[in-house]
């Protein structure tokens, strides 16, 4: 069960302070898990399995309002229900992408 929760945070690239941080559970705790110092209650793994599981993830990590980059395969599908309904020809990214501050993706 120990492995669990770092195998999850593993899975979504994430740091254990990261972890830390976006759960709210005290760094130490994390350590402690991962280290088999302590055991998380079963409770508890679900739950944290449950949060992380509300992000998308790509091979690059976890996607949330302040980490992450969205593959290209990933635009496609979060857009592909607007150009069914929407005759459109041109899409331009903006935010992030638009100020260099990710990778320039082709689409």
């Amino acid at each position: 069960m120990l492995l669990m929760i770092k195998e999850a945070r593993a899975a979504y690239g994430l740091t254990q302070k990261e972890l830390s941080e976006m759960t709210e559970i005290p760094l130490r705790t994390i350590e402690n898990w991962e280290s088999g110092k302590r055991i998380p209650r079963p409770w508890v793994t679900k739950m944290v399995h449950s949060y992380l599981n509300q992000f998308p993830k790509n091979h690059l990590g976890i996607i949330t309002r302040t980490r992450g980059v969205y593959d290209v395969q990933q635009i496609k599908e979060a857009l592909l229900p607007l150009t069914a309904k929407y005759d459109i020809q041109k899409m331009i990214l903006f935010g992030s992408y638009a100020n260099g501050d990710r990778p320039r993706l082709a689409i």
